[in-house]
């Protein structure tokens, strides 16, 4: 069986979704990664991946005006994959297009699954087109696209029952559950380059990692203002801010919190090193359906306190990898953080049993296999 996995972003956690899941995936297929990319822009080094590009125009007004949203050029992607022999194509990032994709891959005979990582959008459109075009695509787009794919993968339980909600029970009926896979690129996984702003890192102290990039919703204000609180109770530590975004002023006594921020998008190379030098990982988000950050974590040992919202208390299990949190509670994370340091022994045995945990039920091979599953009875069905 021949397998490509459509992606719209080879940088970030997208790529590395696309390229864990493809590298799992080659043990039971023969497997692509399919990229967009325009005419003057060199392809990733990814010399472990077959790499299928689709070349986009050079003009990004081009771009927008006759393809982003132009059905043809959906059909002309098809018809390479199929020129390709592609006999299942899994979107894995992107949506846009994918109703007309899904329609020229079933005039070519091709299977087309789509991974939904977030069921609910996030608010973090900018513009009022995007607001606009997220609100159009919700009501009218998307369940057209649901309806014409075969399968529509999620990431958890609850992401099924609130497609259900969303789009009704014949979207439901097409969803299957696959947990996000723990695991590393070779870049992540053998990085060597070290961000300066580690080296003024207090040594011997707590460090606390906050991963990703800064949106509204992931709640970068409330870890400041439970960090103030963990302040005042004496603890002396860390506090690292990794990711491009604007970070809310907030005073915090500099004799007692080292405020590290590397405000800008974070090179694989440098992941493992911020990942190694930091002793817990922090979602304190007020709003999210699943993180790709959590399986990250636990690849690398470390224990997560991540608010209840979305999925996350699928992944995160609370007084075993980690703690759970009321939301919108700086409290609540400064008495998790605190409960973590109390005892020197505490972190590093909820990490070692995240580490346990992702081995044993998230790993890119487990999926891989639970995917394959599903591919094989799609071509089944379609004869």
């Amino acid at each position: 069986m021949r397998v490509t996995l459509l992606t719209a972003d080879s940088s970030g956690g997208m790529g590395h979704y696309a390229r864990n899941l493809a590298s799992a995936l080659s043990a039971h297929a023969v497997v692509d990664v399919a990229l967009y990319a325009r005419a003057h822009e060199p392809m990733p080094d990814w010399s472990d991946t077959n790499l299928l590009r689709l070349s986009l125009s050079a003009s990004r007004l081009r771009y927008r005006l006759l393809e982003k949203f132009n059905p043809r050029f959906y059909r002309a992607v098809a018809g390479r994959f199929a020129d390709h022999g592609t006999e299942i194509v899994h979107v894995t990032g992107g949506l846009i297009g994918l109703r007309s994709l899904a329609a020229g891959l079933k005039e070519q005979g091709i299977a087309c699954v789509c991974t939904v990582h977030d069921p609910v959008p996030h608010e973090e459109s900018a513009t009022i087109w995007g607001q606009v075009y997220e609100r159009y695509s919700r009501r009218y787009e998307l369940p057209a696209a649901f309806e014409a794919v075969d399968a529509v993968h999620v990431h958890s339980q609850r992401h099924a029952e609130l497609m259900a909600a969303l789009f009704g029970s014949a979207v439901r009926a097409k969803c299957y559950v696959v947990h996000h896979g723990a695991g590393l690129t070779p870049e992540i996984a053998t990085g060597s380059s070290r961000p300066s702003e580690l080296d003024r890192l207090w040594p011997g102290k707590p460090t606390l990692l906050f991963f990703g990039r800064v949106e509204p919703y992931k709640g970068v204000d409330l870890l400041l203002a439970g960090a103030e609180r963990l302040a005042q109770s004496g603890l002396q530590f860390n506090l690292l801010i990794a990711g491009a975004g604007s970070t809310p002023d907030i005073a915090l006594p500099r004799d007692r919190v080292n405020l590290l921020r590397i405000d800008r998008f974070i090179l694989d190379g440098e992941i493992r090193s911020l990942f190694e030098a930091s002793d817990v990982v922090l979602l304190p988000y007020r709003d999210a359906t699943q993180s790709g950050v959590v399986p990250l974590a636990y690849a690398f040992g470390r224990p997560v306190i991540a608010t209840r919202v979305g999925a996350l208390d699928e992944v995160v299990k609370d007084g075993e990898t980690g703690f759970l949190v009321p939301t919108s509670d700086p409290d609540a994370i400064a008495h998790a953080v605190h409960r973590l340091f109390s005892d020197e022994r505490v972190a590093p045995r909820l990490g070692r049993w995240a580490r346990d945990f992702a081995e044993q039920y998230l790993s890119w091979s487990s999926a891989a296999a639970q995917h394959f599953g599903r591919y094989t009875q799609l071509r089944s069905i379609g004869g």
